[in-house]
């Protein structure tokens, strides 16, 4: 191309020599060094640039056709003409670097949109890792492997030393390592990781048949760029995956509570007419048995439906609190009379002090949340084993334990143990449908007081904690007051 339009040029000006002077005919010798040096770049242009020069010295200056220059003023014109054209071609190969560089973003951003936009049609994080080896192996021409970083790294120990230490560089530090680069440059495979969160990560591994490098070191942002895309997608789909399953668990909390509402709305009725005529046939002898039997499986089950309404008005926030102050030991012997039959094959043993502050709390929700932990505790309790009911002061407050003999909580975990429908240990024999404990932790957040489960940590049994801060009680003077 350099000697086609060197010849061109000087032809046309030779043609045109009788008409122009040599300064004006110099500079149609600059037009081959722009067109060469803005195609190929600037060690072309330099070239083109001195053949023009020789070729307006050789064809068009006295004496022709030869490299003598007889006129001073001729010499100044050549050595001007060999400036500027050596100027133009340095500039005009710097602007096809700077259009090359522009064509490699566009074509950039052009395959990050895209890998973008498919990676949004995916639907498994799995899928999403394909997408980008894909989209890599077509950038690179590579083998493209994309792999979360502990699998990964489980593989690469049973295969080479200097790739597993390649790999764990990338992950520690985050910039690329192995094959073609100043880390770890003798590892078959060029390795570079990016973060989905902050416990995982996936780590790219990049290989080539051929001993040509992976990626040119002026690519490794973008190919990173590619990893950062994908990992993003993974993290939005997890976390819209989060949100969908809370979204379903929250429909399905809604619908049981609407559920559990009206059925034991519904219910109440008819189980009011059923102890109300038990209690009118006690009187009969004959029947006193069976009627006792009918009248503490009514008793049951109006418990049952009594736990299903309390567990609807805590999850629908339907709680209104009537707070008053409170004798805690006076509580405690109320839930105790209204549990005589569950009571009455266990010993109840009490460590009470004689002097304890009131609490400020409501009286009702303050009764259920007893008569729940106190009946959890016979029904795990073996009969006759005891169950222990303390009060015990400190700096924080005021707590009242109570503590069982039973299997304990085992292996489970104390978030869980407070679950509707949990019901910790499954034993078939122990009755019940897991709603007593949920029924206490909702009554007591209402309250503004804590809750705990733990082991027993002298014997078997599990223990049951509510503890009132020092906010929530009343000292006699403060009662005095009131």
């Amino acid at each position: 191309m350099s000697t086609a339009t060197i010849a061109v040029v000087t032809c046309i000006s030779a043609l045109l020599s009788d008409q122009l002077s040599l300064a004006n005919l110099a500079f149609l010798f600059l037009l081959p060094v722009i067109a060469v040096s803005g195609r190929y770049g600037m060690s072309q242009g330099f070239i083109t640039a001195a053949l023009s020069t020789l070729a307006f010295n050789f064809f068009l200056v006295p004496p022709r056709y030869t490299l003598h220059i007889a006129d001073t003023d001729n010499v100044v014109t050549l050595v001007i003409l060999l400036v500027v054209a050596f100027a133009v071609s340095n500039f005009a190969a710097r602007l096809q670097a700077q259009a090359g560089i522009a064509r490699q973003k566009a074509a950039e951003s052009e395959a990050l949109s895209n890998l973008t936009a498919n990676l949004g049609k995916q639907t498994s994080e799995s899928a999403m890792r394909q997408c980008l080896v894909e989209a890599l192996a077509s950038e690179t021409q590579c083998t493209v492997t994309v792999t979360e970083a502990d699998e990964a790294l489980g593989e690469l120990v049973a295969t080479s030393p200097i790739d597993l230490a390649a790999a764990r560089w990338a992950l520690a530090h985050g910039d690329a390592a192995g094959r073609g680069t100043p880390i770890m440059s003798s590892a078959d495979n060029l390795f570079f990781a990016s973060r989905i969160d902050g416990e995982r990560a996936l780590l790219v591994q990049l290989w080539r048949a051929d001993t040509l490098v992976p990626v040119s070191f002026a690519r490794l942002p973008f190919i990173q760029a590619m990893a950062d895309r994908c990992s993003e997608a993974i993290a939005r789909f997890g976390i819209s995956m989060a949100r969908r399953t809370l979204e379903a668990r929250a429909e399905q909390d809604a619908m049981r509570e609407a559920l559990l509402a009206s059925f034991g709305h519904d219910m109440r009725t008819p189980l009011t007419t059923i102890k109300s005529g038990l209690a009118a046939l006690k009187d009969e002898p004959g029947n006193l048995t069976a009627l006792q039997a009918a009248s503490e499986g009514a008793d049951r089950l109006e418990r049952l439906f009594s736990n299903l309404v309390d567990l609807a008005r805590i999850r629908a926030g339907a709680i209104s609190l009537r707070l008053e102050p409170i004798e805690i030991a006076d509580s405690i012997a109320s839930a105790l009379d209204a549990l005589k039959r569950q009571t009455a094959d266990h010993e109840i043993i009490y460590d009470i002090p004689a002097s304890v502050p009131l609490v400020r709390s409501d009286e009702r929700l303050l009764h259920h949340i007893l008569v729940n932990l106190i009946d959890n505790a016979c029904k795990f309790s073996p009969p006759g084993g005891p169950i222990e009911i303390a009060l015990e002061m400190s700096d924080g407050g005021l707590s009242v334990i109570v503590r069982d003999t039973g299997p304990g909580l085992g292996n489970a975990k104390v978030r869980d143990v407070f679950l509707p429908f949990n019901r910790g240990i499954s034993t078939s024999s122990v009755p019940g449908t897991g709603l007593g404990l949920a029924i206490v932790a909702g009554y007591a957040k209402a309250l503004g007081i804590d809750v705990q489960c733990s082991n027993r940590s002298e014997g078997n049994g599990a223990e049951f904690m509510i503890h009132f801060p020092t906010a929530n009680l009343v000292s006699e003077l403060k009662e005095a007051g009131l």
